[in-house]
């Protein structure tokens, strides 16, 4: 199973077996990882769910505007608009989407915001 993240066109491409994705990278709120599947939660309202790990996804996003926090969830940060009292248990996204979260989380997305000034 072959898949990449081509950065300068933001795209991703997942193979995911029996068939091949390509995602616009730049449409992606969130993913989710469900069981054996990963589930995109795209700006249009649509989703797309596909069998690939997460971790994999991580991995192919790793230089971008992408974070993974937690064990099932990636958010794009340009989709994040509020992360409300951390007794709260979640953030939100666009588009009135809760991510729950744990504690660490803070340290993650800030982690993410430098290296995105960083690119």
């Amino acid at each position: 199973m072959v898949s990449k993240f081509i950065a300068e066109k933001g795209k991703l491409i997942i193979d995911s077996g029996p068939s091949i994705n390509f995602i616009d990278s730049g449409q992606i709120i969130f993913c989710e990882q469900r069981g054996e599947e990963l589930v995109f939660c795209m700006a249009d309202n649509s989703s797309l769910t596909v069998h690939f790990g997460i971790h994999e996804l991580s991995e192919l996003l790793e230089n971008s505007s992408f974070v993974r926090i937690g064990k099932a969830f990636v958010i794009n940060l340009k989709y994040l608009e509020h992360i409300p009292d951390p007794a709260s248990g979640y953030i939100e996204m666009a588009g009135g989407h809760r991510v729950p979260v744990t504690g660490t989380f803070k340290k993650m997305i800030f982690e993410g915001f430098k290296k995105m000034e960083n690119s």
